[in-house]
């Protein structure tokens, strides 16, 4: 796992963001103030292909390399329900699960990530978190310390780095794995996310025999026999295996401060490799646009859902008497979703002033008996 910097968030996703958050808002309030379980989560596909491209098209988690069709945008922090200890699910009691949290993270940017199927499944909806958690409609995720490591706020080196299991063993045969760096965040995350399931070692314990410890190896005869500088060789290295986009990168840079650190390496005097990865600067990110003074928030989650406009109507002029003209101007306005024209608006006044629900003041402004 190394540093991932998404980049600017797609407006697509902003988009829907507003209208799909405004709609979990109604359904919560239409729902005794929880969503159903069978609540429909979507409109997040457009983060995809963005996520594949940031990850160098491979998992956030492992580096496994990932196609961009068919694999899951994973929820950093779950979507439906936390599970606080690893072996909690939906029917234990509170402590253990939090079933109402999260579900406005849903279509956050800083939320998302592309992860693989091994890593998606057995994450699940584990979070565990230090102290208290995000309230619900609480978008600074700052105020909030998870206990799992997020490629795209921490540097995962810092918790978490390769090692041979077995360094008495040829090179050649060296078993590689992943081992926390005195860091409890680095411990749960790799029993969390499985990083040192099987299929994940052998491949990279592969890869770094192949790309790694051979080449490295291989150049330490060069130096040694005056054929090349310890600078040069060390240099030719790095852009070589810690190029961006190196696949296991993690466990690649691993692999090199390990090899440069062994005792009569000549390599050992020479800076050490770069870290991989980078991180974008923290933003805070964004919920819902403040509904505009004098209009209830109710009637604002109705228009940025783009549903129940005749109730948001009502509730608009039972806050705030208007004219038909100043009300047409509010629905219309972005990031509203009404577009009801001249003609229609007046249509639904008549027929809501014919049911006794609003009247039209002396002065021209509509309001509700």
């Amino acid at each position: 796992m190394i540093r991932v910097a998404r980049g600017a968030e797609p407006s697509a996703l902003a988009r829907s963001r507003v209208a799909r958050l405004s709609k979990a808002l109604l359904v919560r309030e239409a729902n005794g103030g929880a969503l159903p379980k069978d609540f429909s989560f979507t409109g997040y596909e457009d983060a995809r292909e963005l996520l594949w491209e940031a990850q160098r098209r491979k998992c956030a988690f492992c580096e496994i390399p990932v196609g961009i069709m068919g694999y899951p945008r994973e929820h950093f922090r779950p979507k439906d329900g936390a599970a606080r200890d690893p072996e909690a699910t939906p029917c234990d009691p509170v402590g253990r699960w939090d079933s109402d949290v999260y579900w406005w993270l849903a279509w956050t940017w800083e939320n998302l990530l592309l992860a693989c199927p091994g890593c998606n499944t057995v994450k699940a909806n584990y979070f565990p978190v230090r102290g208290r958690a995000l309230a619900p409609m609480e978008f600074d995720l700052s105020r909030e310390e998870p206990l799992l490591i997020d490629p795209c706020r921490d540097d995962p080196l810092d918790h978490i780095v390769w090692a041979p299991k077995n360094p008495g063993a040829a090179p050649e045969d060296w078993e590689w794995k992943p081992e926390s760096v005195n860091s409890a965040r680095g411990a749960i995350t790799i029993q969390a996310l499985r990083i040192d399931r099987r299929e994940i070692i052998v491949h990279v314990s592969d890869d770094l025999w192949r790309n790694v410890v051979r080449p490295v190896l291989h150049e330490e005869r060069r130096v040694r026999g005056g054929e090349v500088s310890a600078q040069e060789a060390w240099h030719g290295l790095l852009d070589e295996l810690l190029f961006d986009g190196a696949p296991y990168a993690a466990a690649r840079w691993s692999a090199l401060t390990y090899l440069q650190s062994r005792s009569g390496s000549p390599l050992a005097s020479l800076p050490p490799p770069p870290r991989p990865g980078r991180h974008d600067p923290p933003t805070l990110p964004e919920g819902l646009p403040p509904a505009p003074a004098g209009i209830p928030e109710a009637a604002w989650w109705r228009l940025l859902a783009g549903e129940a406009l005749i109730e948001a109507v009502v509730m608009i002029l039972r806050a705030t008497p208007m004219t038909a003209e100043t009300l047409g101007d509010l629905l219309r306005s972005p990031p509203s979703r009404c577009r009801w024209s001249v003609e229609r608006l007046s249509d639904q006044l008549d027929t809501l002033g014919r049911a006794g629900r609003v009247i039209r003041r002396p002065d021209g402004a509509f309001a509700t008996p």
